[in-house]
């Protein structure tokens, strides 16, 4: 917190395999990524990268390369998680941090927070997925003025843009995410999860194929109790109790 979580290639490596790790744990319905302190992420460890000015050019290009590439391994296990994610931001969101936002389903933002676009600063292009997710969440054309201007945007317009779902007063921050972990972890297992990846497949697919998936998700949910479990609900007028089975 003290560098404001400036990105480390061990801070990725841990991300991925602390979500890897929840993914696999039946008792979690709902994950949130957070930062330490006052901010979520400060962008790329910019003294770190200020050492390897002394490497010659060819070795400096074959560590970056090394660690662009190690944000795929968290991006994939967001990607592919069949449970909900929320990104609780507060604070500064900058450069290669600004994809652990745009990843998750849910983004919370409070009032004080603010995204920078800061590879600008450094002649460095957009990375950790971010020229992948930010098209698809703000539009072509947005995207190119937020990354080659090197934007500062505050939470208002940052809910504009829909890089966060959802912007609150500071001190409301906490309670609002802990009423959206409820909803969702009271919601059905297997629905989230086959939701979430036909969702997902839509942005590559056709009308047909993407037909053919709806259909293959939908055996899957009639096959399993909480389908069962939520017909009776609807006909006792009760909540339902889904247990993922």
């Amino acid at each position: 917190p003290e560098v404001r979580n400036a990105i480390s290639q061990e801070m990725v490596l841990g991300l991925a395999a602390g979500l890897r790790q929840l993914e696999d744990d039946p008792a979690v319905r709902c994950i949130v990524i957070t930062g330490a302190g006052e901010h979520f992420i400060g962008g790329g460890d910019v003294k770190a990268f200020g050492e390897t000015l002394k490497l010659e050019p060819q070795e400096r290009k074959h560590q970056f390369e090394g660690r662009a590439l190690a944000a795929l391994e968290p991006l994939t296990v967001l990607e592919r998680i069949g449970k909900p994610t929320i990104a609780r931001v507060r604070g500064a969101v900058a450069g290669a941090g600004i994809p652990f936002v745009l990843a998750c389903d849910f983004a919370i933002g409070a009032e004080s927070c603010f995204f920078v676009f800061a590879h600008r600063s450094l002649s460095l292009p957009p990375d950790a997925g971010l020229s992948y997710l930010l098209p698809r969440i703000v539009g072509w054309r947005r995207a190119k003025q937020l990354t080659m201007m090197g934007a500062r945007v505050d939470s208002q317009q940052a809910l504009g843009d829909g890089l966060i779902s959802q912007r609150v007063p500071d001190e409301q921050l906490d309670g609002t995410c802990e009423a959206l972990i409820a909803k969702l972890s009271d919601g059905p297992p297997i629905g989230n999860r086959v939701t979430k990846a036909l969702l997902n497949q839509s942005l590559g697919n056709g009308l047909a194929e993407q037909v053919r998936l709806e259909a293959a998700a939908v055996a899957e949910c009639v096959a399993s109790a909480d389908f069962v479990e939520g017909l009776r609900a609807f006909g006792e007028k009760r909540r339902p109790k889904f247990s993922g089975r």
